[in-house]
């Protein structure tokens, strides 16, 4: 069931469902090794910006611990790393491709794992560069919003509930409501990030079409229809992506044999701001 989890856990369960025992190599060859201050607390990797270069490489960048090494690690092929600098700063670069990737997000210090708050989703243009994917919550994306601009960019849901997240001006109350229905509130952060947990579950999972609408009191509306469907995931596969009119539906393993489905909007069409009268 869809629930607000803590960032650690959505992190482990993340790192369990996608099973990946293997991990990208030092880039300077040496293994880490544990020392006495390994238990000490560290915070974990942030995934802060993703750029999308005209070739179609993504450049991904963010924080982590002084001298740590960050890993993407890929269910499918060889995983990424780079050591973050003096001022905890990281980036890394991936080829172009033409379809979603999914990625496990940690960082190594001292033989001390610092686990993300989630997995990496990287995708193809025109949809956004790259969103953290959570167990149980609602995407988050990554860099800043527009000033004054609403935007509906992700969707997520089990057989048990369901969130929508995007960008909103930042500290704006936000409402979601699914076929009319008021079914959460939330707050954008300082970076115009919202994630709204729908707190009417089967309202907000019930199979077949349902039309979304995320508003602020600044009177900025987006309005989305979505088909609520089970996740398609066969036996053998971590996650699937499949493209729908306007956007993908990445499907992903989570621990217990379920799935969850995260419908993620192309940047191009995630809903333009417009007036509407208060409800």
């Amino acid at each position: 069931m869809i629930e607000a989890v803590s960032n650690r856990r959505a992190a482990l369960l993340v790192l369990a469902a996608l099973g990946l025992a293997g991990c990208a190599p030092r880039p300077d060859g040496a293994r880490s090794q544990p020392d006495k201050a390994s238990d000490a607390y560290r915070a974990p990797p942030l995934l802060m910006h993703a750029v999308r270069a005209p070739d179609g490489s993504v450049r991904l960048s963010g924080s982590a611990p002084a001298d740590a090494l960050v890993r993407l690690r890929s269910p499918y092929g060889p995983g990424v790393a780079a050591l973050a600098g003096a001022d905890g700063a990281w980036s890394l670069t991936l080829p172009p491709a033409d379809a979603p990737r999914l990625y496990a997000f940690e960082a190594e210090l001292a033989g001390q794992v610092l686990r993300g708050e989630g997995a990496v989703a990287v995708l193809p243009a025109p949809s956004p560069v790259a969103l953290m994917l959570r167990a149980g919550f609602a995407a988050a994306p990554t860099g800043l919003g527009s000033a004054g601009r609403l935007q509906l960019l992700t969707v997520d849901y089990d057989g048990g509930g369901a969130a929508a997240g995007g960008f909103a001006p930042p500290d704006s109350p936000v409402r979601l409501t699914v076929d009319g229905g008021v079914v959460g509130v939330a707050r954008a952060d300082a970076r115009g990030h919202f994630a709204i947990l729908a707190v009417d579950p089967q309202r907000g999972v019930a199979p077949g079409r349902r039309e979304l609408r995320v508003d602020t009191p600044q009177g900025l509306s987006v309005e989305r229809p979505v088909q609520i469907a089970a996740a398609q995931l066969p036996p053998d596969k971590v996650f699937t992506a499949v493209r729908d009119p306007g956007g993908w539906r990445i499907s992903w393993r989570i621990p217990g044999g379920g799935a969850q489905s995260s419908l993620v909007f192309d940047d191009a069409v995630s809903g333009a701001p417009r007036a509407v009268s208060p409800r």
